[in-house]
Formats: structure tokens, sequence, C-alpha cells
């Protein structure tokens, strides 16, 4: 019987000068001037920020000596854009990525041989929620080699995506991405193969979903590929999660209220020493969770991996 465990990575952050305000605006694409959903905007020099909503509008708060940071604008098929707290004001455009817009190919997919990864098979189970412990979007990958004996050609059926439920608490609908990413050089997650925006909704106590790939035609390179969720910071998926920190010099401890974004994703434990293929990304881009401190965890020198069913075809 697998063994279950639910982890919590929280890191708490409490402002304690300047006074808090907030701006408004919306991020459009500076072609059409539609909306552009769901893209982030993130302050990177304080790890903070907030997702924009189906429409591309977005409130973010910041302290009033805090007008001068700049702030990362980006989102799936779009260049990257940098701007001061104080310039996010009226539309702010981003410019479609011309690599992104896909190329014309020829694919004969057979749909006959199947093969599928299950990563929670004999493995211990852990909750992964926001690796930014909330303060800003994240994302969370695991590395799937091309399978062998597919040498005509090789596809993505299918993905299966299975979400952490704690017993006794409710398990609410939230929305995320789903990325597919080629292996860069480095052997971190990539530039994107999937070049749709593909923005999926768990409904509430739903344990799992199953995104059917094939209609994408994704073809597996020779180096495998990154499968990645990504959490979106937006009003509905936030929840408050009660926290007991331990006052260092009086021992006592207090209790803080500290938000969340839904969902938590069911993952694996697993060896800090011989996995090479866990990526959470963070500020400084994509780190593998075997630099992750946790010696003074439950997890006891082990580490909280991200793990997708993926089924392949050819």
């Amino acid at each position: 019987m697998i063994n279950k465990l639910f982890l919590f990575l929280s890191f708490v952050c409490f402002s304690i000068y300047g006074q808090t305000t907030s701006v408004q605006g919306k991020v459009v694409n500076k072609e059409t001037q539609e909306g552009i959903p769901f893209g982030h905007l993130i302050i990177t020099k304080l790890k903070k920020g907030t997702s924009t909503d189906e429409e591309g509008n977005f409130i973010l708060t910041f302290e009033t000596n805090e007008a001068e940071e700049l702030v990362k604008i980006s989102s799936v098929g779009y260049v990257d854009r940098r701007l001061k707290v104080k310039e996010l004001t009226g539309q702010i455009t981003l410019e479609p990525k011309i690599d992104d817009l896909g190329e014309v190919r020829i694919y004969d997919i057979k749909d006959k041989k199947h093969k599928r990864v299950n990563p929670f098979i004999g493995a211990r189970i852990v909750g992964l929620g926001n690796f930014s412990g909330g303060a800003y979007p994240s994302a969370l990958a695991r590395h799937y080699e091309r399978p062998e004996k597919f040498d005509q050609g090789c596809f993505i059926k299918e993905v299966e995506i299975d979400f952490y439920r704690v017993i006794g608490k409710p398990s609410p609908a939230a929305k995320f991405r789903l990325r597919v990413l080629r292996v860069s050089e480095d052997g971190k997650p990539g530039s994107d193969l999937l070049v749709e925006d593909l923005i999926l909704k768990k409904e509430a106590n739903a344990r799992s979903i199953k995104i059917d790939l094939l209609p994408y035609k994704i073809a597996v390179p020779q180096k495998g590929l990154f499968i990645v969720v990504e959490h979106i910071f937006i009003p509905e998926n936030r929840f408050l999660e009660r926290l007991s920190i331990k006052d260092a010099e009086t021992g006592n401890f207090k209790t803080y209220e500290v938000a969340r974004y839904a969902p938590i994703f069911k993952g694996v434990e697993v060896d800090q020493k011989s996995d090479s293929r866990s990526y959470y990304k963070s500020l400084e881009g994509w780190k593998a969770v075997a630099q992750l401190n946790t010696a003074n965890s439950i997890l006891a020198g082990s580490a909280p991996a991200p793990a997708f069913k993926v089924l392949f075809t050819d």
C-alpha cells in the first residue's frame, strides 16, 4: 500500500515598511489589442506577483516605496516585457513570438503502438502546492524520455494529471496551465513544443484530469520532453492556509493565515542523490528539486517531485 504524505512548502514573508496600495491594468496583444488571459506579472526583486484574469485584467498590490521596482510581464506565446511598477497603468501590450506561430508539417500518426509511463507505481505520494510559498506564480516540470522502439515516429497521446486531497478538507475547482517543453542544451526545461496556451480546469473534488494531446500532434524529440504544470494566481484559485510559527525568542507559537493558490498536485517522493528529471520554476530560472534543503523536514533528505501519467503513441 502506498504511503501518503502531504508536503507544505511554506515561505512566509511579511512587509513591515511602506504603505500598501495597488495598481490596476490590462495586458493585451500588441497586434490585436485583445486581452491576454492568465499572463503573469512578477516583481522579481521582491519575489511577489499576480496573474491576469480571463480578460487580461490584473490588480497588483505593492508598497508605496516599491513604485520604482521592475515587473516582469509574461505569457505563453509572447515576448517578455519589463516595466516599473508605477508604469503599470492602462493597457500594457505584449508582442507575439514569431517563432511560436508554428511550422507546417506533415504527420503520419498511426496510433497503433502505445507506451504508458506511470511514475506513481511503488512511490510514496506527496502533495505539491506553490513552490513560491504563494508569493508569485510558479511551475513544476518533469522530464520524460522518448520510449524505445518508436523508430518511425513518437507522439504524446494523453497526459493524466492527479490532484492531492486532504481527508476532511474541501478540494475546490481551480484553473491551471499545461505546457510541453523541449529539453534545452543544459538539460533543463526549454522552449515550448505545445505552442497553444492550454488552460485546464480541475472540477471540485476531482481526483484527476485526462488531457487528449493527439490533436496537437506533438512529436517527441530524441532527448525527450518536459511536462509542466503552472499555477495561475487568480481570485478563484486563492485559499487561505493556517500556519503555526514558533517565535525564536519566546518559544511560543503564533498562527498566521497565508494565501495559497490551488490546485494541489499529486507528486512523488524521490531520492535527492539520484533524481535529475524534476524541476521547479524559481525567479532565477529552472532549478532541480534535488537542490531543495529538506534535511529538517519530514522528507529527511528526500525531495518532492511532480509526476504525471503519460501515454505515448506512434
